[in-house]
């Protein structure tokens, strides 16, 4: 693999540290993009719910972890993660949904060709059924049934939650599982 290959791989394999995951919160609650705000909070999502599996599976040398979430691995892919966790009791129903539902969401902003946003009639039936979790957010619509309120919400509060259960395994703390979405 060339140089600049690997650097680019390595930047999104990255891990943020807590400063880092503050500033790339930041930047996504406030950008203006609802494309880029959404793609970037689901990327944290999915990067904490990997972090959640990776943590509680068997010490593994770099290439067989790899080998489960990379390429064609078993968990190399969202909607896989989600199913694993879920399939391993480590998240309850409402936390599924919810991860399915920011999943789609992703995608629909990741691969629509057309211009989309919050306000897309399917985008806010879809940011509808999240389960509602509303933190006030500077620089975004302060209406608590907005689908971009709703939608930083729900995945502010889905990274959250697995980032809190993330510290707590690892500073060897019992993580109750399954999680859930709620307080």
């Amino acid at each position: 693999m060339s140089a600049w290959l690997k650097a680019l791989k390595a930047l999104t394999e990255k891990s943020p540290d807590d400063d880092e995951l503050d500033l790339v919160t930041k930047e996504a609650s406030n950008s203006t993009s609802d494309r880029a705000m959404a793609l970037m909070n689901a990327s944290l999502v999915d990067a904490a719910l990997q972090t959640l599996i990776k943590g509680h599976l068997v010490p593994m040398s770099k290439e067989e972890l790899a080998s489960l979430f990379e390429r064609d691995g078993p968990l190399s892919s969202f909607s896989k993660l989600i199913r694993v966790s879920f399939a391993f009791g480590m998240i309850n129903d409402e936390m599924k949904r919810n991860l399915n539902i920011v999943r789609e969401l992703r995608n629909t902003f990741a691969h629509s060709r057309i211009f989309i946003t919050f306000e897309t009639p399917a985008i806010a039936t879809a940011c509808g059924l999240l389960t509602q979790w509303y933190t006030e957010y500077k620089d975004v619509p302060h209406d608590k049934d907005h689908p971009r309120t709703k939608y930083l919400g729900a995945s502010s509060r889905l990274i959250s939650v697995l980032g809190r259960a993330n510290f707590a395994h690892r500073t060897g703390k019992l993580v109750e599982f399954p999680l859930r979405f709620g307080k």
